[in-house]
């Protein structure tokens, strides 16, 4: 209760704030409560098993957005209007990159283009709230985002302390694998740990602010590393990092009442507590992590998985295609284009560097040119004097940018969107002007954000139907739909044509353009099955070189599926004896 009473006290300031629209302080913490939900929420399907969080989680935007430009910002140097920084016309015209790569047949699908230019969209959204707000009082901004981010990283601890323990909340809870890592409700550890570390961000700047005071935030510390330790996730330990060197580095400037010993004694419990959970959850039998022994654990936990290996495979596809890139969102293309030329790999749609995808959907030179403005929007910020707000939004987006040089979290809307507000109050707490916003374009920003939501959770909500009827069709449930009359999309056009492959039979004579376009669903989606099924439709239509490689690329991106994969060319070579003329991978 301690939190949500300090969390009610601060939207008491805001109210005070806002005299003018006392509604605010409702919406303010409705867009709260919304955020948090979309870190906590365990509906997860396909075919986008992370939908709900992230639509929450922009909802809970655009109520922010609502609240912050429905009254009249005074903001601290006295000029009256809203005021966004300039970097949100940056963002606003990456985001035209994307329909212009689709305009241009660079992206295959328009739905594509359509979701990345939306992503985007809500970044320049984030951003130019986190500064509006910013303006009228950072400090109770950042106070805000720290209860929120710290709020819903305990009750994630919560969950995911209920999955480590065996306990059954029913639906309320995401089912793990058995000996599976914790996950909460975010269904992802790495994830779910990352969250961990903004918490913990939280809990030091609150105590900071003198909202906190030292026993609690010592309580929150502990609990927090349980909880990195419990997701067994190695990228903590490094973000786990980045917090002491930059609180550290800024400990006397900004006012961190936390002494350096506090601060390195913290992390020294960190990674104790990261090498003996594993130790102590066998002792106590509850098996969490995949491991036969602790010894094994640890092994398993230490060791650098295949990162390297896609890493190089996919900087060759990126100096294969250095003007134009293969455009947002078609990082498995890139891996299509390279991956017979390479060894056995694994099947990526994100290539684990936010840098690397950046290079891979824009190109060299524009990937470049995006990755230099990055770089350099970062340092001009550190060069700067800090404070507390500024110390804690650069420390957000430092944690979340290094867990995008090894994951991508910044593909889920419950941290861009976020990551978006607290740049904004960066730039602002260290006194970027930014530029008046024009008074017209607030309705039509609020009223597009509106409309973008409702269009397209309608939309995906016929998509998740018809996809779930595809996968009864498949196990014999549900009599099989003819492929034509798969539900049609006009915005995520991707998942409609995923469904229609799945439910498209190959046979012989086929038309070219038939085959074409199982060949770019195929490299857009390149599982197992619509390979193999791809590869089958080229072989019955007398391209047998070409069908060769497709089971190449399979062998190549699936190498566990090799067997079964031969077993089932086998099978088909039997019921269509000129199958035989394609040449298998040796």
């Amino acid at each position: 209760m301690f939190f949500f009473k300090r969390f009610r006290d601060t939207m008491h300031t805001i109210d005070r704030a806002s005299q003018h629209f006392p509604a605010r302080r409702y919406i303010f913490a409705l867009a709260g409560l919304l955020m948090v939900t979309s870190w906590l929420i365990p509906n997860h399907y396909l075919p986008w098993s992370a939908f709900y969080n992230e639509f929450i989680a922009a909802v809970a935007l655009v109520m922010l957005a609502v609240a912050t430009f429905t009254g009249v910002s005074h903001s601290n140097d006295h000029q009256v209007g809203t005021r966004i920084p300039r970097g949100v016309l940056a963002l606003l015209l990456l985001a035209a990159i994307p329909p212009l790569q689709y305009g241009f047949g660079l992206i295959t699908f328009s739905g594509d283009a359509w979701t990345a230019s939306l992503y985007l969209a809500g970044l320049a959204l984030a951003y130019a709230v986190g500064f509006a707000l910013a303006g009228e009082n950072r400090e109770v901004t950042a106070r805000t985002m720290a209860w929120v981010f710290l709020i819903g990283a305990l009750l994630s601890l919560f969950l995911a302390a209920a999955q480590w323990l065996h306990l059954n909340l029913g639906v309320w809870l995401v089912d793990i694998a058995p000996r599976g890592r914790p996950s909460a409700n975010l269904a992802q550890p790495n994830n779910l740990a990352t969250l961990f570390c903004l918490g913990l961000a939280a809990a030091i700047y609150l105590n900071a602010r003198g909202h906190m005071g030292r026993p609690v935030v010592t309580l929150c510390s502990l609990l927090l590393f349980a909880g990195i330790a419990m997701t067994a996730s190695r990228t903590p330990l490094i973000i786990g990092l980045v917090i002491l060197g930059w609180t550290l580095l800024q400990r006397r400037q900004v006012g961190i009442t936390l002494s350096s010993l506090q601060i390195t004694t913290g992390f020294a419990v960190l990674v104790s507590l990261w090498f003996i959970w594993p130790v102590l959850t066998d002792a106590i039998h509850l098996n969490s992590v995949p491991s036969g022994a602790p010894a094994a654990s640890l092994q398993i936990r230490s060791e650098s998985g295949l990162r390297p290996t896609i890493w190089l495979q996919l900087l060759d596809a990126a100096v294969r295609a250095p003007l134009f890139g293969y455009g947002w969102n078609q990082v498995t293309l890139a891996q299509v284009a390279v991956a017979g030329d390479h060894g056995p790999s694994v099947m990526v749609e994100h290539s684990h560097n936010i840098a690397l995808d950046l290079l891979l959907w824009n190109g060299l030179l524009v990937g470049g040119a995006i990755l230099l403005l990055l770089g350099g929007w970062f340092l001009s910020r550190m060069k700067r004097r800090q404070n507390l707000e500024s110390w804690f939004g650069l420390l957000v987006l430092m944690a979340v940018f290094t867990h995008g040089m090894l994951e991508f979290p910044l593909e889920y809307t419950y941290f861009l969107f976020p990551l978006g507000v607290c740049a904004g109050i960066v730039d602002r707490s260290v006194d970027i002007r930014g530029m008046a916003m024009p008074a017209w374009s607030k309705p039509a920003v609020l009223l597009a954000s509106g409309l973008a939501l409702v269009l397209v959770v309608s939309e995906y909500r016929l998509l998740e139907a018809d996809f779930r009827h595809m996968r009864f069709e498949g196990i014999g449930i549900e009599a099989r739909k003819p492929a034509d009359q798969t539900t049609p999309a006009k915005i995520l056009t991707q998942l409609s044509a995923y469904t229609r492959y799945a439910r498209t039979e190959a046979y012989a004579d086929m038309t070219a353009e038939q085959i074409a376009w199982m060949g770019r669903v195929a490299h857009r989606y390149p599982h197992p099955p619509a390979l193999f099924r791809y590869a089958l439709a080229l072989a019955l239509n007398q391209r047998y070189t070409e069908a060769a490689h497709q089971l190449l690329l399979l062998e190549k991106l699936h190498p566990r599926q090799r067997d079964s994969a031969k077993a089932s060319w086998a099978a088909a070579v039997h019921q269509y004896p000129n199958l035989s003329q394609v040449k298998l991978p040796d």
